[in-house]
């Protein structure tokens, strides 16, 4: 899966609307690091320090966005 901060997403934003003649009419993509579950579920254990499980989405929401990877 893709995680964007939404600090970092509003930064973008005000960028893009600051500069209408550069970015007016244009699509921008975002783009992170993919993570799996598994290495999220390890960094959010190290972070907080007690045990966090990773159990996945459910089917009915993954068919929805054609994405088995998270």
């Amino acid at each position: 899966m893709q995680l964007v901060a939404v600090d970092d997403i509003g930064k973008f934003a005000a960028v893009i609307f600051a500069d209408k003649m550069r970015f007016g009419g244009r699509t921008v993509r975002l783009a992170s690091d993919t993570i799996t579950g598994r290495e999220l579920e390890e960094i959010f254990t190290e972070a907080t320090r007690r045990p966090i499980t990773y159990s996945g989405f459910a089917g009915v929401f993954l068919n929805l966005y054609g994405d088995r990877s998270i």
